[in-house]
């Protein structure tokens, strides 16, 4: 099989000036050592787009606009709690083609929400007397919905919320 080199752009620019000259085709095609059907080609191209440098191709066509990325970010902001699957489901019905729970996701980690097993609660430990102020502060946060969950040890209270984990000491 013969080696095939692609056209430098200062040759296209020489084969489209000899032509603008007046020379033939085939006066261009022994000047470059080239064959005819490659000279055609950048004549044509030239004359039809106006441009010598190869176009970028269009790449793989996306399953979803910018409009149903929104309303997939749009689900996960009213229920957290929902799986890719069930908004791929969701989004597969209105738009009427199919779309796996792995686009999903995608779409979720490039706007910023990286998903997860959420871990499990730890065991709330108090040993204390009923009237401590620690024990009063246990019960406090179990009542907020931002605490993921609490263990209190040696009157040190670790609290895990769904933010970020931080240390409390009493007072």
């Amino acid at each position: 099989m013969e080696n095939r080199k692609e056209t430098t752009i200062e040759e296209r620019k020489l084969v489209i000036k000899l032509s603008k000259e007046g020379k033939s085709l085939r006066n261009i095609v022994k000047v470059f050592g080239r064959s005819v059907n490659c000279i055609q080609k950048i004549l044509q191209k030239f004359k039809k787009t106006g441009m010598l440098a190869n176009t970028k191709g269009r790449g793989r066509k996306k399953i979803m606009n910018s409009i149903t990325e929104r309303r997939v970010i749009q689900q996960v902001k009213i229920d957290p709690k929902i799986s890719a699957p069930e908004i791929a489901a969701s989004i597969s019905n209105t738009l009427g083609r199919s779309v796996s729970a792995e686009t999903v996701r995608r779409v979720l980690r490039k706007a910023g929400y990286n998903g997860g097993v959420a871990r499990k609660m730890p065991l709330i430990e108090v040993m204390i007397n009923s009237d401590c102020p620690v024990k009063q502060m246990c019960q406090e946060l179990r009542s907020d919905n931002r605490v993921a969950g609490l263990r209190c040890i040696k009157l040190r209270i670790q609290v895990l919320t769904l933010e970020r984990q931080s240390t409390l000491l009493p007072e």
